[in-house]
């Protein structure tokens, strides 16, 4: 389980687990929220509300300690892991978020809140250009 690696990670910092863990840490994890931290820091003018969802907070906070980290694993402190976990929801708020910037974007074209892609709804959209 999830929680059985994390474990196996921790208590032994040196073992395959942990080498597989600092691996896919490093070349996979680490790029894509490095990718998302930079837009939400870049592109938070496009956020709507007056203030910025704590989970985007999180997610950035998660980003800039595990750059720390990063660099002391490569100094060999491997027993070093964040103190901010990544925000678990943060997919399903996205999700959410971008359901309703959808629904409005297919308001707005004039197709009445239907999907713009399936069903058809791509070609009712060219049918009203």
């Amino acid at each position: 389980t999830d929680a059985d690696f994390k474990m196996a990670v921790r208590n032994d910092p040196r073992g395959p687990e942990a080498e597989a863990y600092r691996a896919w840490v490093k070349e996979v994890l680490m790029p894509l929220s490095n990718r998302a931290a930079n837009l939400v820091m870049e592109r938070a003018d496009l956020l709507e509300g007056t203030s910025i969802e704590p989970l985007l907070l999180q997610l950035v906070a998660h980003v800039s300690a595990y750059k720390v980290i990063l660099k002391q694993w490569e100094e060999g402190a491997v027993n070093e892991f964040s103190q901010v976990p990544y925000p678990e929801d943060l997919q399903i708020w996205v999700s959410n978020e971008f359901g309703l910037l959808k629904r409005r974007q297919a308001m707005l074209l004039g197709l009445g809140g239907k999907r713009l892609l399936g069903n058809g709804g791509l070609m009712r959209l060219a049918a009203k250009l």
